[in-house]
């Protein structure tokens, strides 16, 4: 799920990075970060957001396949994921 709010945030403009325990936000108060973080109920789909996905190449072959292919990949594993990120906008609405 990090991987997908860091893809999210970073299609909002800002620069994250995702790890294990969460995502890093960098430069921004923690009032903006709130504010974006509300505003994923408005996030679009998983195939959209993939645009914004800087590494595709994860597998040992991932070198050999088009661009295009990879991105509908990540989309159609981070599908269910990208349709949680409204309830995440929700959780933080409420901090």
């Amino acid at each position: 799920m990090n991987d997908v709010i860091a893809v999210a945030l970073g299609a909002a403009g800002v620069a994250c990075e995702s790890h294990s325990l969460g995502v890093t936000v960098a430069d921004t108060p923690p009032a903006e970060t709130r504010a974006l973080l509300t505003q994923l109920a408005k996030a679009p789909a998983a195939a959209a957001l993939s645009e914004f996905v800087e590494n595709l190449q994860h597998r040992k072959f991932d070198h050999l396949a088009p661009d295009g292919l990879l991105r509908r990949m990540w989309a159609r594993r981070h599908e269910s994921q990208c349709a949680e990120l409204p309830n995440l906008a929700h959780i933080a609405n409420g901090w």
